[in-house]
């Protein structure tokens, strides 16, 4: 297991490019972020981190949207499906997902978004079926009890990649989360860290596990990062 913030004996502070952070669970309970935070995350990036949030959420369902462009330099949503960069939205779907998922049956039980499938272990079967017979190529992430469906090529990872391109500048990656659909990402960062209250999967393949959870623990980081006193 990874260890706490600080407590690397042999290792050196890093200077970061990129903070790549989930949402749910490892930004916020789910209810949105506090000030603090917020002060902190702008003061990250006034120090030349950028700062990528990335999460399974459509954008309508993002609390405190506005707020969160403001400290952050792009959103990775929809377990990827969707790329928001400052005022660039970007759809990462093809003409057959959207087909496929414009035409579920009925009496499933699942969600969509703009790209992203969430249904449950009871509609899965039927549902990745479906695709089967009409030839779409899928991802599939759990989270927690439920299922990511997504375009093939599309998660997590891959779109924060696509956003790192487009924004042009290379260096230093650090990725905090979790959940399992987390894992690619945090086996990609160059610096991986779990939140106090991930998944124990997660804690055991990051670099770093935080004392507190999910904002709490962001707020340790963000302090540590700002005092150059992290070590990975």
């Amino acid at each position: 297991m990874g260890h706490s913030t600080g407590t690397g004996q042999n290792s050196e502070s890093m200077k970061v490019k990129y903070l790549i952070m989930d949402y749910d669970g490892t930004l916020s309970e789910g209810n949105g972020i506090d000030g603090e935070l917020f002060g902190l995350m702008k003061r990250v990036r006034l120090s030349g981190t950028k700062i990528i949030v990335a999460t399974g959420r459509p954008k309508s369902s993002l609390p405190q949207l506005n707020q969160l462009r403001e400290v952050t330099d792009a959103l990775v949503m929809e377990e990827g499906g969707i790329v928001l960069i400052k005022n660039e939205e970007f759809i990462r779907s093809n003409e057959k997902w959207q087909t496929y998922i414009s035409s579920l049956p009925q009496g499933l039980t699942y969600a969509s978004g703009e790209v992203l499938l969430i249904t449950d272990e009871h509609s899965l079967e039927p549902l990745t079926k479906r695709a089967s017979e009409m030839g779409v190529e899928f991802e599939l992430q759990p989270y927690k009890s439920w299922y990511f469906l997504t375009p093939k090529g599309v998660n997590k990872l891959s779109s924060v990649i696509y956003t790192i391109n487009r924004m042009g500048e290379d260096g230093p990656t650090m990725f905090v989360g979790d959940e399992l659909n987390d894992l690619k990402l945090i086996q990609w960062a160059d610096c991986s860290i779990a939140v106090g209250n991930a998944n124990e999967k997660v804690k055991r393949e990051s670099d770093v596990v935080l004392n507190g959870n999910d904002g709490e623990g962001i707020k340790e980081l963000l302090r540590s990062l700002l005092s150059d006193s992290f070590r990975c």
